[in-house]
């Protein structure tokens, strides 16, 4: 059977036609997710997910592009929603995590001013603390935080860069560095 045909199917009441679907597409689905999460059991979850929005959507579509189109359009969607979802839930509490490299960052921590420094961050606008944050705690790289929120790599480089410049006049300020 091909797609549309399974599709037909799903839509005239036969849901378990859309079993083949799954069965097609799962291997790419999940390939794409792990890409965009660089997370295995994350990329499971949501592959799992993008299926039952597929199915529950599955009316709508047109059938003006071929179903793989509006499948993989669907993914990267709901992978973009995904991202957006984890820069609105970070969370700068776990300063010790800070790499020890970064001589402003390591000026504050042996001052023992965490909670200026976390109060400085949270404060910085969203483009630059998420960057900064998926960079120097969770250890991604410049590549990696560009493919997770979609943006190009030099961006990324630009936005780190001007987060510890704001950071450093911001602590400067204080007369902390």
């Amino acid at each position: 059977m091909t797609d549309e045909e399974i599709i037909k199917s799903v839509i005239n009441g036969n849901t378990n036609a859309f079993a083949e679907i799954i069965e097609r597409y799962k291997d790419r689905v999940f390939s794409m997710v792990y890409k965009f999460t660089n997370d295995e059991g994350v990329a499971e979850d949501i592959s799992q997910e993008i299926f039952l929005k597929a199915f529950k959507n599955i009316s709508k579509f047109r059938g003006e592009s071929k179903f793989t189109t509006w499948l993989y359009r669907l993914s990267k969607n709901y992978c973009i929603d995904w991202a957006r979802k984890q820069r609105n839930n970070i969370n700068f509490v776990e300063l010790e995590d800070i790499p020890s490299e970064d001589n402003i960052l390591d000026s504050i921590i042996s001052n023992n001013n965490y909670k200026c420094l976390k109060n400085e961050i949270n404060d910085l606008p969203e483009k630059y603390k998420t960057p900064l944050y998926l960079y120097h705690i969770k250890g991604y790289s410049y590549q990696e935080i560009a493919n997770t929120l979609n943006i190009p790599k030099r961006t990324v480089e630009t936005r780190i860069y001007r987060a510890k410049k704001i950071l450093k006049e911001k602590l400067a300020m204080r007369g902390l560095i």
